[in-house]
């Protein structure tokens, strides 16, 4: 029987959840508890509809992008008052996220030097490499469960997007028509040229989606947009008008700072540009569950629905003993 897989973004599942409805535990003005409620809840809908074995995928320090660029997710943190409280209280829910995931017996990784979409990558790249030596009907099927788009340049045979929260998912065959890219590969393209203003990453000036759609469509790659400029076939467009005052985003492009940033975020933001996990650095969680551990700390927190439904939620979970 074919395998199947689910890489949860753990970080983005959570956040998600905590940016909903607030809950709060003993009162309104306990402890918020919606990340951690709202994570498990997602998880068990999750394998209900589509039962698979769940890994979830923690955050590290992604130095080696910082050391590309020191900019890197700068902006996280410039908050005011209230991000700041709604930040920390996020923080405080994440290890409990932990503990109650350890204790329903799902296996969780981690590194201290990648990102969720970093281990993700290496995962995807050694089951896919097995897969071609297996008939088709005994490949693991693999679903990326994360609200992260930037995880949709993984979507390839066997590898599907899933996005719980919104309730999307995305294979090779609606990719188009989901993302307005042919491929992956134009796809992670077309972020670079746009850059990620969450993760703090400039792109080309004034070089939005459409743009970039319309010249992935064309040259299918930019490097090749480069090579044609070089060689003298292809001339960028210009600004019509005399009275602009800024340049036309495929002369910005073409500029020799231009082809800098774009290169810049593409070993920023391409994944198979992404530092290789050392031997020992990887970091895995996968102790039995215990039905009485998770009881005992959904009473703690007050999860009343969770402990009424105990057996419809814990069947989702066979190492949950």
């Amino acid at each position: 029987m074919a395998k199947h897989i689910q890489l949860i973004d753990g970080n983005s599942i959570a956040h998600a959840n905590h940016n909903g409805s607030v809950l709060t535990m003993g009162g309104p003005s306990g402890m918020q508890v919606q990340a951690i409620f709202g994570f498990l809840r997602s998880l068990k809908a999750m394998l209900e509809k589509d039962p698979g074995e769940p890994v979830v995928l923690w955050d590290g320090k992604a130095q080696w992008r910082l050391d590309i660029f020191p900019e890197y997710k700068g902006n996280r943190t410039q908050r005011d008052p209230k991000q700041e409280a709604h930040h920390k209280a996020f923080k405080k829910q994440t290890p409990i996220i932990e503990k109650a995931v350890a204790l329903l017996g799902v296996k969780q990784m981690r590194s201290p030097l990648l990102e969720a979409d970093d281990l993700a990558r290496h995962l995807v790249t050694a089951i896919v490499a097995a897969n071609k030596l297996k008939a088709p009907a005994d490949r693991t099927r693999i679903t990326l469960v994360s609200g992260d788009k930037d995880w949709l340049q993984l979507v390839q045979e066997d590898v599907e997007w899933f996005d719980p929260i919104r309730d999307r998912r995305v294979t090779s065959a609606n990719f188009f028509e989901f993302t307005g890219y042919m491929t992956p590969a134009e796809f992670v393209e077309g972020k670079c040229l746009q850059g990620d203003s969450s993760d703090n990453i400039p792109g080309i000036y004034k070089l939005g989606e459409t743009t970039a759609q319309q010249l992935l469509a064309r040259w299918k790659s930019i490097e090749r947009f480069f090579a044609e400029v070089d060689a003298g076939t292809y001339t960028p467009a210009t600004r019509k008008s005399k009275t602009a005052t800024s340049k036309h985003p495929e002369e910005l492009l073409a500029s020799p700072e231009g082809r800098v940033l774009f290169r810049r975020n593409v070993q920023l933001m391409d994944m198979k540009h992404c530092r290789k996990p050392e031997q020992g650095e990887m970091i895995i969680q996968a102790a039995p569950g215990s039905r009485e551990g998770f009881l005992e700390l959904c009473g703690r927190l007050s999860f009343a629905s969770m402990l009424r439904e105990q057996g419809m939620f814990l069947r989702h979970f066979p190492n949950c003993k």
